[in-house]
């Protein structure tokens, strides 16, 4: 049988959030993302579609961008 532990929420400061939160990844395309998130090294964009750092018009999946195994 599974354990099942609470874990403590990480929260944003609150005077910081606006520079953190963002909409769903999934209600915007990428090129609208990577604008939001421009000059925003904070931005939960960076997490949540980290395509958006990729250079524009390479996809997620090419290869040269995927981790391997053993190597993270």
């Amino acid at each position: 049988m599974a354990t099942v532990k609470p874990f403590q929420a990480l929260l944003p400061n609150f005077g910081r959030a606006s520079e953190i939160c963002e909409l769903p990844y999934d209600v915007m395309p990428a090129a609208e993302a990577r604008q939001m998130a421009k000059g925003r090294p904070q931005s939960f964009l960076r997490v949540s579609r980290p395509e958006i750092d990729l250079p524009e018009g390479i996809a997620p999946t090419d290869p040269r961008f995927m981790p391997r195994p053993g190597k993270l």
